[in-house]
């Protein structure tokens, strides 16, 4: 009996080992509502952003934003903050792609929790939230438990992307829309990547690509919505009051790799 109680436990033990190495949380690449797309946009706010958000109130659709804090500019610039805080208060979905667009596979766990908390605080005092989804810089470390358990410990959900416009390699309007057309359509569902920090994006490509879906007579929704989270307020951790502007809304040239 005591044999049987020794061998049962180790294989307890073992298993225990096997799930956790298997068990890495996944990331979400695709919409789980039939027949509902997310266009998103990384790498922003930028100075081009705003072009975007006026052809999006024209067309009465929203986006989900996945910011930085500290990559093609400083989020706590008077400019830059405004279009962020335009984007939310206009029904857009903002959500978290770190502080300044490391590759988390790189990284360890304390320079991890870094480039997150860095860019939650920069949000708090400027909108008031803590985003409850989170996207991988270069979409990489998603097969990392480190990666995506720390962002698990974070209360992050990992949105990565099954649509890839590939604008950040320069490629023409009509080059990038060949990947929306190619996507299957419903009931099938997706999530684009885009950039707003590209001028051909937020004037031409970004626009033409909500239609395109519209007519293949797709549903556009923010992440949460396609998510099945309908209620704004639940696409984000915390919600507060924004602060002050005051001499901490600041980068610096130290902040960018932290510890």
């Amino acid at each position: 009996m005591r044999i049987n109680l020794l061998i049962l436990t180790i294989f307890l033990i073992c298993s225990s080992a096997f799930i956790s190495v298997e068990g890495i949380p996944k990331p979400i690449n695709k919409c789980k509502i039939s027949g509902t797309v997310a266009i998103t946009f990384d790498d922003g706010p930028s100075d081009v952003t705003h072009i975007l958000l006026d052809k999006l109130k024209a067309l009465r659709l929203k986006a989900t934003f996945f910011v930085n804090g500290h990559n093609f500019g400083c989020i706590y610039n008077k400019a830059t903050a405004s279009v962020l805080i335009r984007a939310m208060k206009e029904g857009h979905q903002i959500a978290s792609h770190s502080w300044s667009h490391l590759d988390f596979a790189t990284l360890n766990k304390k320079q991890i929790v870094y480039q997150v908390r860095k860019l939650e605080e920069a949000l708090l005092k400027i909108l008031g939230v803590i985003p409850k989804y989170f996207r991988l810089p270069f979409g990489s470390g998603a097969d990392s438990a480190l990666v995506m358990n720390t962002l698990q410990e974070l209360n992050y959900t990992v949105v990565l992307w099954d649509i890839d416009s590939n604008d950040w390699r320069g490629f023409s309007t009509q080059k990038s829309l060949e990947a929306y057309k190619k996507a299957s359509g419903p009931p099938a569902a997706h999530i684009a990547l885009n950039h707003d920090t590209i001028l051909n994006t937020v004037s031409d490509l970004g626009p033409r690509a909500f239609k395109l879906m519209k007519d293949r007579n797709f549903k556009i929704r923010t992440v949460g919505e396609c998510l099945g989270v309908t209620d704004p307020k639940k696409w984000y951790q915390k919600i507060r009051t924004p602060k002050i502007r005051d001499s901490t809304w600041k980068c610096t040239n130290s902040d960018i790799n932290g510890p």
